[in-house]
């Protein structure tokens, strides 16, 4: 039988099945319906049917008013209980009957066939499973076959022949073999497990088959098949685990088969393995022995070259050191100086500097070969140990101990051998070139002594020719201050001469004159005389200069004076007796040692005989005797040795004779001396000593090494209670400096030889003794001759400028002369006669001017009578005219003609003013002017009379003669100015006094006839103030109002730019960036508009009760205080605001204007009747006395002033309504502003909470990058670091090293990765909340502001409104409210009111993260409750919002928000209109924008962060990974 597969089963449609769950039951409906139309006799199941019909009417009716949920077959079949049973045919329950016994055969049928299903399917799974074994069992017998003639065929040629890949191969085949049998094995387990599944699928797709065929069959109920299937299904799972039992049996059986052959031919390999490794250890070991002794190992081809550059580059360095002495030695002594010697030095030691360099270069170079070398056979060994490491015969400790021993020693005696070359190399450079150097150092420290005494020597010689220039520039000096000393007199006699007064004084000014004349011919002569006198002692100072130029040279080479002979023949003596000394100790020591060696020869020859004893001292003889014996022997031995004799030079220059203290090879040998480091400071801690007392020259010593002579003179210190044999100390013989060995002082000494026996560098690379000697020889002459040659070229010179001096000292004198001798007649000529032609000239046009003068005065005289006369002729016809004015006061009846009257009299006295003006200017002419002018001309006089100093003709004296004469007629015209001044004083006193009388006479007469006009139509200063006072009263109260409502509109104003400036910079991140840093709360935009509001509100409520324009009924609320602190979760005042809230409040209504100020709380008609009373009290105080007949009526007012009261109480209650309809205007478009004020003040605060996050997350994550940046670099700086050598044994610390640093960056890593992720989550959760509070607060306010504005119906109807009908609800709404209890007045937009839902608490947190949610509670102290009272006058009442209607019943969710939730923030009730659900549509925006960012950037970050720590992670198993295979290695 063929089984049935998952595919067929899966075909079976399971909805189907699902679906036909009640087939049975609707086919013997279907059945009994059929058998009901075919029964016509009766009417039975007609009426049954309708019977059923409305049964089942009723029912569809109960279960659309009551749904039944999850009908089950089961509840529907105990519910066929609850119906009677229906009325049946006889032959409808035999039908049923035979469909009964159908279903029955049916049912015994399918079990049948399930039964032979069952048995097929288990033959073909038995089938199955035989089959499977034997194939097993075949595979593994023909593969244990296979690997053993494999293993056969390996013999020693041939595991020499491989390499480590057939240890691999072998393995490969090893393992792929196991693979493969455990492959196979659990490709076993797959195939039984996928019998039994399979044969577990076809099981149950028979059982289900069974199950939905007996229920299609219907015989039993479904519950009775479904038992009969499950006991069916019981069974076959029983069976199925039982299989599975015996094929995990089978398989652990196979598996353990499997392994014992598998560890089988695991130990043949491992034979073939340790062959194949030490067959190959043996050969890589005897290879490496005969490589390593190679030349390419012992003196490598590029160790010899670079010896052989190094040679070169040391002769290159000494022939350039060479080519800079000789330079010096060439060049001429009148180029030497200090800077050219200093420069020579400085370029010697940028050579010096260079040479070392280059050595340096080459020895780095070496060095780098030696390494190299090193390397190369380091390189061999890590190559020879990597072979054998491959190879793997010895372990690792092993390994490293033998390639220790047998190949490191070679390479390390190598690499020993090489460096101790190098080191000789370099010591024999080195100390050959800083010799070398230092020579040149003291040569050119010699030039510049010499340079510096060349530059003195200039120096002192441009100081000569400057003192001389100088003394000749004093000769001329002194010259030219006594020439211009007497030229200053002569010409102040010649200023004298011209301005002599007289005759008389011009003839004695002339004969001073010709005396200082002769004075300056003297002096021309003297200074001819002095310049002949320096010019003969300019050849001396030349003379000593260059004297002293010598003497200071001759001290460079020990050319002493003579007076120092006999100190140096005392020295030379000294020496003498010295050596003498040394040579008689000498002998003596000899003499004692003779002696001792016979007296030992002679104990000798005695067998046994003690040891001879140091000889005893020689008895004391004469001492006398002794001496005189001493001191004749100390003079043989001066005799022998000789005394040096002291050499004498004589200069080339001035013939002087000096002393030779040392030779020039003595002085040359000075230059080779090298000084110690001590020596140097000390000779830099005391110069001067050094140049004072020049140290006696040494000779240098035997060895030709100063520190080495020193130390060996230096007796070398005895060991404490060390004993030493007599015989050895008590003879020192002293060793006299001609029996020491010579060394030459130019420092030659052999070179050091490489392994092959080659000389590495040169000998003959230093400055020879003779070439110094010749250098310093050549110097002194040169610099003697040099000398010599330029005194003598000077003096020439010098003679050659004198003569040219004396001669121009002559010509200047000649010319002196020539000018000087016609200076007499001049003086006579060209001063004396002219001066005298002066004097009489001035004489006559004195006495024209003052007879001119006199005659101008006596003409003024005559003008100034007739002007009086005129004057009080004007005076008589004025006094007339106003008179006649006066009189006429009494005709005029009206305002306009008194002031008529008046302004006649004005122009007549303002015209006679003019006259009066006019009489002043002519009469102020003729007594000040015009005396002034002729005051001016004998000032100009006086003025014209120039001096000589400016060009004139006229002395000092002579001005000062004619200016007192000038005087005197100066003082009679000031007489005559004085008298004229006294009478224009009078006159117009006079005038205008007579002027002034009459005026106010007519001034009097206008005020009485003035008042009597004004009394009656209340006009003027006093009768019109009451009129006045009205003005200016309503004017100010209309003013209060008019600036209250400009406050309005300009706030209203202000709020729509704030709007303008919201959409301008809405996505502006800096603008919104600059608000977030602002430290008060108060200065951000949306606090600004808060105050602005708050400012309005405050403005509008106290100006309409000002002007009374609210209902008296008016549900307009009071606005409470609000709070400026944004970061709280409601709009309560803050109790640390409370003191500065009053501030507030003040600061708001004081934008009111003139409104806040006043002092009484009266509204605008209020201050109108108040206006009128006190206007009426005025007018009362005003007319009194004589003028109480103008008070009429029971009022006691002027008709005038009762009339002007009513038309101003008319115009003020018309400006009243204007006022009222002006703040509703304003009062709606705050309204409609609404929307946008809820935007502006929601949306600015999200975009700066927006921006202000993301830049501070901005900041942290490039923190972080720069953090990660950093640690990358770390990263790939490990990895470079991570090479393969570092398996090397040598290289393990480096490697532990590295391995900890990396395990520190990791761990750094992962704490910053921490650190950074709580960083940005808490500023997350932070700034969040911070939103979060500042959202609610902002939210609570606008419902506050918009529960307290004023509305359109609240103000009272004004004159010309419309009736305005408000839209009512559809009838069906109100139908439904009525039915509900719900009364709502629809007339008023304040008739609906809502609760606004809190928002839960944990919107912005997450993990552990809570915010503390806590309102503000306010205790109200007496002065805030004063406060409170003092305002609750000025407003209208506050009204709640309507409450439910009696009767009506609270909404279920009223009553949920009532109940307060810990979850949930506070619940907010207030009215429903369109401003607060535009407060709150915006609020769920903004939130929900919010929250979706928020809840993505935390996921971001967390998965950014995880991202990072996995990744790193993933390094660092990859990492441990390379560690692991280099420690394996």
């Amino acid at each position: 039988m063929k089984t049935f597969t998952g595919t067929q089963r899966q075909s079976q449609n399971l909805d189907k099945l699902t679906m036909m769950q009640f087939k049975a039951t609707t086919d013997l409906h279907s059945q009994l319906v059929k058998e009901r139309k075919k029964i016509d006799s009766t009417r039975v199941f007609v009426n049954t049917g309708k019977e059923l019909l409305k049964q089942a009417r009723i029912e569809k009716m109960n279960e659309k008013l009551n749904p039944i949920k999850d009908m089950t077959i089961e509840s529907e079949v105990i519910a066929l209980s609850n119906f009677s049973k229906p009325f049946t045919h006889p032959r409808t329950q035999e039908m049923i009957q035979k469909q009964r016994e159908s279903r029955r055969d049916r049912h015994i049928k399918t079990l049948n066939d399930f039964e032979k299903w069952t048995e097929s399917l288990s033959n073909d799974v038995v089938d199955s499973y035989t089959e499977i074994k034997h194939d097993i069992e075949d595979y593994f017998i023909q593969h244990d076959k296979e690997l053993n003639a494999y293993f056969d065929k390996f013999s020693d040629q041939e595991l020499l022949k491989r390499e480590k890949d057939l240890l691999d191969e072998i393995n490969q085949i090893v393992v792929e073999c196991g693979i493969k049998k455990e492959n196979k094995v659990d490709n076993l387990d797959n195939r039984l497990e996928d019998l039994e599944k399979e044969r577990e699928k076809n099981l149950k797709f028979f059982c289900d088959k069974l199950e939905f065929t007996l229920i299609d069959i219907a015989f039993e109920l479904e519950p009775q098949v479904k038992v009969l299937v499950d006991i069916k299904r019981r069974e076959f799972e029983q069976i199925v685990a039982q299989k599975r039992i015996e094929n995990d049996d089978y398989i652990a059986k196979i598996k353990q088969q499997q392994k014992e052959s598998f560890e089988a031919f695991v130990q043949r390999q491992n034979q073939v393995d340790k062959r194949w490794r030490k067959l190959k250890h043996d050969a890589a070991f005897e290879e490496f022995m005969v490589d390593i002794k190679q030349m390419e190992y012992v003196n490598p081809d590029k160790r010899i070259q670079l010896y052989e550059e190094l040679k070169r580059q040391h002769v290159t360095i000494y022939t350039k050191r060479n080519n800079f002495i000789q330079k010096l030695d060439k060049l001429d002594i009148i180029n030497i100086s200090k800077a050219y010697v200093e420069k020579w030095i400085e370029d010697t030691k940028n050579f010096h500097e260079q040479a070392q360099e280059i050595l340096d270069a080459r020895f780095e170079a070496l060095i780098k070969e030696s390494e190299e070398a090193k390397q190369h056979s380091l390189d061999r060994i890590n190559k020879l140990h990597d072979r054998l490491e491959y190879v793997g015969h010895l372990n690792a400790q092993d390994l490293n101990s033998l390639i220790e021993l047998e190949c490191v020693s070679i390479s390390n005696k190598y690499y020993e051998d090489s460096r101790d070359l190098l080191t000789k190399a370099i010591k024999f450079v080195e100390e050959s070139d800083f010799k070398q150097n230092e020579l040149v150092s003291n040569i050119g420290k010699f030039f510049k002594n010499i340079g510096e005494k060349n530059d003195e020597n200039k120096k002192n010689y441009n100081k000569m020719n400057f003192e001389y220039e100088l003394k000749k520039a004093n000769i001329a000096d002194e010259n030219d201050e006594k020439l211009i000393q007497l030229n200053d007199e002569f010409e102040k006699i010649k200023v004298e001469m011209k301005m002599a007064l007289h005759h008389p004084k011009l003839n004695e000014v002339l004969d001073v004159c010709f005396k200082k004349i002769d004075e300056i011919e003297n002096e021309y002569r003297d200074f001819h005389d002095k310049n002949q006198s320096l010019a003969k002692e300019h050849s001396t100072f030349i003379l000593n200069l260059y004297a002293g130029f010598e003497k200071a040279v001759a001290q460079f080479f020990e050319l002493l004076d003579v007076s120092k002979k006999q100190e140096l023949e005392q020295r030379n003596l000294k020496r003498a007796t010295e050596k003498a000394q040394k040579l008689i100790e000498r002998e003596d020591k000899m003499k004692e040692i003779e002696e001792y060696k016979a007296a030992q020869e002679a104990a000798a020859a005695k067998k046994g005989g003690a040891p001879p004893k140091k000889p005893p001292p020689k008895k004391a003889g004469d001492p006398k005797k002794a001496a005189a014996e001493a001191e004749q022997r100390l003079k043989t031995a001066i005799d022998q040795i000789g005394i040096e004799q002291v050499e004498q030079f004589t200069s080339p220059v001035t013939q002087n004779q000096y002393v030779v203290a040392f030779s020039i090879e003595e002085i040359a040998k000075r230059f080779y001396e090298i000084q110690e480091e001590e020596k140097k400071e000390e000779v830099a801690e005391a110069p001067q000593q050094q140049e004072q007392k020049q140290p006696e020259p040494v000779p240098v010593a035997a060895t030709g090494n100063k520190k080495d002579d020193k130390k060996a003179a230096q007796p070398a210190p005895a060991a404490k209670n060390a004993k030493q044999p007599e015989q050895v100390s008590a003879f020192e013989i002293p060793v006299l400096e001609e029996e020491k060995p010579i060394i030459p002082v130019d420092f030659k000494v052999d070179p050091p030889v490489d392994p092959e026996g080659r000389v590495i560098l040169e000998k003959n690379v230093v400055v020879e003794l003779s070439f110094m000697v010749n250098l310093i020889d050549n110097c002194k002459r040169k610099l003697f001759d040099y000398i010599s040659k330029l005194q003598n070229d000077v003096i020439d010179q010098a003679k050659s400028n004198d003569k040219d001096f004396i001669e121009n000292s002559i010509l200047i004198l000649d010319e002196r002369l020539k000018a000087h001798y016609p200076l007499k007649g001049k003086m006579e000529v060209e001063i004396y006669q002219i001066r005298s032609a002066q004097i009489t000239v001035h004489k006559k046009r004195y006495e024209r001017h003052a007879r001119t003068t006199i005659e101008k005065v006596d003409l003024q005289t005559e003008h100034f009578n007739f002007l009086m006369e005129q004057a009080f002729e004007d005076l008589q016809e004025h006094e007339t005219e106003q008179k006649n004015y006066k009189d006429s006061l009494s005709s005029a009846t009206t305002l306009a003609k008194l002031q008529g009257i008046q302004n006649h009299v004005k122009e007549n006295a303002f015209k006679f003013g003019e006259k009066i003006r006019d009489l002043e200017e002519k009469l102020t002419v003729l007594g000040n002017a015009e005396v002034e002018f002729l005051l001016q001309k004998n000032r100009a006089f006086i003025k014209e009379s120039k001096l000589f100093e400016d060009g004139g003709e006229y002395s000092k004296d002579e001005v000062q003669w004619y200016e007192g004469m000038m005087k005197e007629i100066d003082d009679q015209l000031n007489s005559q100015k004085q008298k004229r001044n006294v009478s224009i004083a009078e006159i117009l006193k006079h005038l205008n006094q007579k002027k002034t009388e009459l005026l106010e006479a007519f001034e009097k007469q206008y005020v009485i006839a003035i008042e009597e006009l004004a009394a009656k139509d209340g006009t003027g200063k006093k009768y019109g103030r009451p009129r006045r006072y009205v003005q200016e009263r309503m004017r100010t109260e209309m003013t209060k109002c008019e600036k209250a409502q400009d406050a309005v509109n300009e706030l209203l104003a202000q709020l729509r730019s704030m709007y303008a400036e919201y959409q301008d910079n809405i996505k502006n991140e800096q603008y919104h960036l600059d608000e977030a840093k602002k430290q008060n709360s108060k200065d951000l935009f949306a606090m600004r508009v808060r105050q602005t509001l708050m400012t309005l509100r405050t403005c509008i409520g106290r100006y309409a009760i000002h002007i009374d324009a609210l209902k008296p009924d008016s549900q307009v609320q009071e606005m409470p205080r609000v709070t400026y602190i944004e970061k709280k979760f409601d709009c309560v005042l803050d109790p640390t605001e409370q003191e500065q809230d009053l501030i507030w409040k003040e600061a708001e209504l004081e934008f009111i204007g003139p409104l806040f100020f006043q002092k009484e709380p009266h509204k605008f008609m209020d201050w109108v009747t108040e206006i009128e009373k006190n206007t009426i009290l005025e007018a009362q105080k005003i007319y009194v006395g004589d003028k109480s007949k103008f008070l009429t009526g029971a009022d006691k007012c002027p008709d005038y002033l009762r009339n002007y009261i009513q038309n101003n109480r008319k115009n003020a209650e018309e400006f009243r309504i204007s006022s009222c309809r002006n703040l509703r205007n304003s009062c709606e478009e705050l309204s409609q502003l609404s929307t946008n004020i809820s935007e502006m003040i929601i949306q600015s605060m999200n975009a700066r909470y927006n921006f202000n996050i993301n830049l501070k997350d901005e900041s942290l994550m490039k923190e972080f990058a720069q953090l990660q940046n950093v640690h990358q670099d770390k990263k790939q700086q490990h990895l470079q670091q991570l090479r393969p050598n570092l398996s090397n044994p040598q290289c393990k610390p480096e490697l532990i090293d590295l391995v900890k640093r990396e395990k520190e960056r990791i761990t750094n890593y992962f704490q910053s990765c921490k650190q950074f992720k709580e960083n940005v989550l808490d500023l997350r959760f932070i700034e969040s909340n911070e939103f979060f509070k500042s959202l609610l607060n902002h939210f609570e306010f606008l419902l506050t502001y918009y529960d307290s504005e004023v509305l359109f119906e609240d103000f009272k109807k004004l004159p010309g409104d419309d009736d305005i009908q408000k839209k009512h609800e559809n009838i069906k709404v109100l139908l439904r409210m009525k039915q509900k209890g719900t009364v709502i007045d629809t007339s008023s937009e304040r008739s609906l009111s809502k609760t606004w839902d809190g928002i839960l608490l944990t919107t912005f947190c997450f993990d552990d993260r809570k915010i503390e949610y806590k309102l503000t509670t306010v205790q109200e102290d007496d002065k805030g409750k004063g406060g409170a009272k003092k305002d609750a006058k000025k407003a209208p009442p506050a009204k709640a919002p309507p409450a439910p209607a009696k009767g009506g019943k609270t909404n279920d969710k009223q009553q949920e928000v009532q109940e307060e939730n810990p979850n949930l923030t506070k619940a907010i009730k207030s009215f429903k209109t369109y401003r607060q659900k535009s407060a709150n549509s915006w609020k769920k925006q903004i939130l929900e924008e919010f929250k979706k960012q928020f809840e993505t950037r935390v996921q971001q970050i967390k998965s950014f962060f995880e991202k990072q720590e996995m990744d790193e992670y993933k390094f660092e198993f990859k990492w441990e990974q390379n560690i692991s295979s280099l420690n394996n290695l």
